[in-house]
């Protein structure tokens, strides 16, 4: 998994503010329902809600930035940059004796035994060392700079951006992944739904009240077992259903009205039937087809639970039978 920070473009001091307005604007751009052609794009979505599911959580960004947790949500341990080295001697090529006047040893290279030592192989003091791990002794000589740590942490040897990989960790091939596809009706209430995974195996998904299209949820311990006592997660992502008449833009949502001619010119309130139920829509006098009329508040939750807007466009209807009237207005007007 990429680092939240390299997918959402943001720096490590980007505010709550700032996180969220990235997150909406990669997600709105970067949505399948406006990619349909690109068989990434929903890969790319998903890591951008990963990302957001880390930084827009302050308790999560805390401990990413403090390396407890990676960019899935685990907990991680730090490393070292001579944790490939365990069980070596990193003083074996040199011989520690002590001089004549019986002062502290002398580190000398043991090809060259008779020759002086400089002042920078002075050896340690006696049993200085003894109880040390191979990360103390050598943090000890070189400082702490040395030591490797994870995502988050102060500047180190990781600091430098790594190329991206092209396919997920290794730790997430015990996952299954599987796409749950739901009603757009029933996004605003709390549902139980069950999902087929790869394996062939049902599992049950509680979906929260206003679920966003595109979300992944986890269910630890459903994947593919890799060991007695070890198993990994079922990824869900949900999908969004196609509505009749609604379409989805990001969390808005857009729907057409027709509208009666005569209504379109005198101007008139028609029922609308939204997410939340009915809905009364007032047209103003001498609306066009090219009426654009927003209803706030009535669109899809997104991941702070806030509701987009609707649109609705008007779409004037002539009279289903010809008018004599509007027939000689029309003429007129030649």
């Amino acid at each position: 998994m990429r680092n939240p920070y390299a997918v959402l473009g943001v720096p490590k001091s980007a505010t709550g503010p700032e996180i969220k307005a990235a997150f909406r604007k990669k997600a709105k751009a970067s949505h399948p329902d406006r990619n349909q052609d690109n068989p990434r794009a929903a890969s790319r979505f998903n890591d951008i809600n990963h990302a957001y599911e880390i930084l827009g959580n302050a308790d999560k960004k805390r401990l990413f930035d403090s390396g407890q947790i990676d960019a899935t949500g685990r907990a991680t341990a730090k490393k070292s940059v001579f944790s490939g080295f365990a069980g070596v001697n990193p003083w074996n090529g040199f011989n520690f004796r002590r001089s004549k006047s019986g002062n502290a040893a002398t580190a000398t290279q043991a090809e060259t035994d008779e020759d002086k030592p400089s002042e920078d192989t002075k050896a340690p003091k006696s049993g200085e060392f003894e109880n040390d791990t191979h990360e103390e002794i050598m943090e000890r000589i070189f400082g702490d700079s040395f030591v490797r740590k994870t995502a988050g942490d102060a500047p180190g040897l990781d600091d430098h951006p790594e190329p991206e990989p092209e396919s997920e960790p290794e730790e997430s091939d015990a996952d299954l992944h599987a796409e749950l596809t739901i009603p757009l009706d029933t996004v605003l209430k709390t549902s139980s739904q069950k999902v087929q995974l790869p394996d062939g195996k049902t599992v049950k998904v509680n979906l929260p009240a206003g679920i966003e299209n595109g979300r992944v949820l986890r269910l630890h311990g459903k994947g593919k077992r890799v060991s007695d006592d070890k198993k990994g997660d079922a990824l869900i992502t949900i999908r969004y259903k196609v509505h009749k008449y609604l379409r989805t833009d990001g969390v808005d949502l857009v729907a057409d009205l027709p509208v009666p001619l005569k209504d379109g010119i005198l101007g008139t309130k028609v029922p609308f039937e939204g997410l939340d139920g009915k809905l009364l829509v007032s047209v103003p006098p001498w609306s066009g087809s090219d009426r654009v009329l927003r209803v706030r508040g009535k669109g899809l939750p997104d991941s702070s639970k806030r509701r987009g807007d609707l649109y609705i466009n008007v779409k004037l209807l002539l009279p289903e039978e010809p008018d004599e009237d509007l027939l000689a207005y029309a003429r007129s007007s030649d």
